[in-house]
């Protein structure tokens, strides 16, 4: 991922609770390819990467993202959203297959970017930026 507004939104501006809570419900299974039952190791780049995919997704394409949206909207009221799996796809290269998996979306992610804006506004008020 190139340096972008989002990562700097992520890693300078997102306070660092709310980042940990978004990442924690993002998984990234990899798997070299041909799959093995090794399951690679998952970074905070891998998490970085998918959330530049899915934001370049939208804003570039307008396309829809599966889970975020009205597709939990079926829930029986007082369902705890946050146990609600969404599997995106996956993504098989020669060096690896991928699949993700998102954990109640979308109100972390909602969550992460109002946080992170009222952190971006008390840092123009206060002249940090």
């Amino acid at each position: 991922m190139h340096d972008t507004g989002l990562r700097r939104f992520l890693r300078g501006i997102l306070p660092e609770d709310a980042r940990r809570e978004l990442f924690s419900t993002i998984d990234v299974f990899k798997l070299e390819n041909p799959p093995s039952l090794a399951r690679m190791p998952t970074t905070e780049a891998d998490k970085e990467h998918f959330l530049y995919e899915v934001r370049n997704a939208y804003t570039h394409r307008s396309e829809w993202v599966g889970g975020v949206g009205d597709s939990q909207m079926w829930l029986p009221a007082g369902w705890p959203r946050d146990l609600v799996t969404t599997i995106f796809g996956t993504e098989i290269t020669g060096g690896h297959w991928r699949q993700v998996w998102v954990y109640g979306w979308p109100w972390p992610l909602d969550r992460a970017v109002r946080r992170g804006l009222a952190a971006y506004v008390r840092m123009i008020v206060s002249g940090e930026i």
